[in-house]
C-alpha cells in the first residue's frame, strides 16, 4: 500500500531537517525529474539559507526516496506525475510545496545545450 501524499510530505519535512548541520533562517529544494528522448534528466538543488549567506544541503538517501515516492504518489485529482518540485521551509516550521507540470527548467537548459551542439541522442552521453 502505497503512503498518502500528505503523509509522505510530512515525512520529507521530518527527513530535510535532519540533513540540516548547520544555524539556518530557511531551506530551499528545487528537484526535477523528466524523461527527454528515453533519457531520465533527473537534477535537483538543495540550499540553506541564514541571512543572505547560503551553503549547500547534502540531502540522505532517505529524503531522495522520500522525493521519488511523493513523484509517484501524485497530488489529489492529477492524472500526470510532477516534473518539478521546490521546497520551501523556514525555522519558524512554515513550509510549501509547489509542483510543476511540463519541462522543467533545468531540464529545458540542458536540453537546449545538447541542442545547439547537434547531438543525435541524448541517450548516447
Amino acid at each position: 500500500m502505497t503512503m498518502p501524499l500528505v503523509e509522505l510530505q510530512q515525512q520529507f519535512i521530518r527527513e530535510v531537517v535532519h540533513c540540516i548541520q548547520v544555524e539556518w533562517d530557511r531551506v530551499e529544494i528545487h528537484n526535477e525529474f523528466y524523461v527527454y528522448e528515453g533519457t531520465d534528466l533527473e537534477q535537483s538543488t538543495s540550499v540553506s539559507f541564514l541571512g543572505d549567506a547560503w551553503t549547500d544541503l547534502d540531502l540522505s538517501f532517505d529524503v531522495i526516496r522520500l522525493m521519488f515516492a511523493m513523484r509517484n504518489a501524485k497530488p489529489e485529482g492529477q492524472t500526470e506525475h510532477w516534473t518539478s518540485m521546490d521546497f520551501r521551509l523556514d525555522s519558524t516550521g512554515k513550509f510549501s510545496f509547489e509542483y510543476g507540470y511540463g519541462i522543467p527548467s533545468m531540464a529545458a537548459r540542458t536540453i537546449a545545450a545538447w541542442e545547439r551542439r547537434g547531438g543525435d541522442s541524448m541517450a548516447s552521453e
